[in-house]
């Protein structure tokens, strides 16, 4: 799955996800008439964020992956395959 920090208005992927946590744990706090000021507020404040998030870990992830032993059923004859990576691998988020 690609990083998909959403749209400037907090209304699709991390951004939404981000908007509807802070929404959630805020708005009982706020009198309903300045509710939808703030949740305009929150929406911008809540893209920033996502898309300071991904470009964060776009630029600087780097997956390192180790010693994985898995049981399966390559060629069919159930024994053991174990992967193992030496070298960390960075570049591969989109």
């Amino acid at each position: 799955m690609a990083l998909d920090a959403g749209d400037p208005n907090a209304g699709s992927g991390m951004g939404k996800d981000i908007y509807d946590a802070v929404n959630a744990a805020l708005k009982d706090s706020i009198p309903s008439a300045q509710l939808p000021d703030a949740q305009k507020g929150w929406q911008k404040l809540s893209a920033a964020i996502a898309q300071g998030v991904v470009s964060h870990l776009k630029a600087n992830l780097q997956v390192s992956v180790g010693g994985i032993t898995t049981t399966g059923t390559l060629g069919g004859d159930g024994k053991t395959v174990k992967a193992t990576q030496d070298a960390p691998v960075s570049g591969q988020v989109q």
